[in-house]
């Protein structure tokens, strides 16, 4: 396991620790067995009291996992040794792919109207707030210059990827009236 244990992501998952990281409920593969990666030292069963608790051993979270929860998963057990090479580099790609999605912004709601449409005034002005060109470059090849950033473009226009489609309630991001009006202003001036 030296690979593993001297990799910068799994450096970082027992430095960041599950206080810091958000880790995904366990899987299974083909067999039906619980997927425990070399080196894992959390815990990552939906609703365990000792989720945030570091145990000193694989074998020991594996032993945790068989005594705590297991009408809900089944360990594999090996006679022990070494995991493979290729058993390490799955661990590894694991660990890089638990901090890739720890790293990765989260993108803000798109502004919809209480219609439930896009707010087109609103978006327009988030996206030149990230630096981004309006129209974007599809709405321009497509000859849509003014539809862009609107309901009718959602197919089509880069714009949109900026934004998450739901808040984290999953409703619409609705906005005041008055919002709306201007809204309406802006597309009678052709933008």
């Amino acid at each position: 396991m030296t690979f593993v244990k001297k990799s910068e992501a799994y450096l970082q998952y027992l430095e960041l620790g599950a206080e810091g990281l958000t880790l995904p409920p366990f899987a299974e593969n083909a067999m039906g067995y619980l997927v425990v990666y070399p080196g894992e030292v959390y815990c990552r069963a939906p609703g365990c009291p000792k989720a945030k608790e570091a145990y000193s051993s694989l074998n020991n979270l594996k032993k945790h996992i068989q005594s705590a929860h297991s009408k809900t998963y089944t360990v594999h057990t090996t006679s022990g040794g070494a995991p493979t090479i290729k058993e390490q580099q799955e661990a590894i790609e694991w660990y890089q792919k638990l901090l890739e999605e720890e790293e990765k912004p989260e993108l803000p709601a798109l502004p919809l109207k209480k219609d439930g449409t896009v707010h087109i005034k609103n978006m327009k002005e988030m996206v030149k707030g990230m630096g981004v060109s309006v129209p974007c470059g599809e709405c321009k090849k497509r000859k849509k210059t003014r539809t862009c950033c609107s309901s009718n473009s959602q197919e089509w226009c880069e714009n949109f990827d900026y934004f998450a489609k739901k808040d984290d309630k999953g409703k619409a991001k609705e906005l005041e009236e008055s919002e709306e009006e201007s809204e309406e202003e802006e597309s009678d001036d052709g933008n």
